[in-house]
């Protein structure tokens, strides 16, 4: 990048002294394997990330942190970050109405202004190639929340198997 930061600066980042809360110390200590050789694609690049739900949910504080500390307000790279910050203003309502801190139907309001600014940034700077159709999931999302009493949260429900893995197994 302009910058000259990449994936294995993150990764080394990631592999900073962090603490974390006792329930996600060994996962959390883990988190830079995202960024590691296994994870490039079929010519040995690194294109994007591919990791789970909960390892990008895990990794979104300390990916955040390391924009704001490494990268910051570098003059280069203020159309990258105004992309970025965009990007987590959207997964922060997400977030904020997850934990009932914000209402659903503001919420929906917010999350529909936000979603729109963070297209029209990422497309100014990545161009539209990266674009699927699905991405426009994330506007749905948004009238979801004006209709539904709270997010319903996928990630405690991908996780129940767990509980009747070993009575599956025998």
């Amino acid at each position: 990048s302009m910058c000259n930061k990449g994936y294995e600066d993150v990764r080394a980042y990631f592999q900073l002294p962090w603490v974390f809360p006792q329930y996600r110390k060994t996962k959390g200590a883990g988190l830079y394997r995202i960024f590691s050789e296994y994870r490039r694609n079929k010519d040995g690049v690194m294109d994007k990330l591919r990791a789970s739900a909960s390892e990008l949910i895990g990794m979104y504080s300390i990916l955040r942190h390391w924009a704001e500390s490494e990268i910051g307000d570098r003059e280069e790279m203020s159309n990258h970050v105004a992309s970025l910050r965009a990007g987590c203003k959207v997964v922060d309502i997400i977030q904020m109405a997850k934990k009932q801190v914000l209402p659903m139907r503001p919420a929906s309001l917010a999350l529909r202004k936000a979603i729109r600014i963070w297209f029209q940034l990422h497309k100014s700077v990545y161009g539209e190639q990266h674009f699927k159709p699905k991405h426009h999931w994330l506007f749905d999302v948004a009238d979801q929340f004006g209709t539904d009493p709270m997010v319903f949260d996928q990630l405690i429900v991908e996780r129940l198997h767990l509980t009747i893995k070993e009575h599956g197994e025998r």
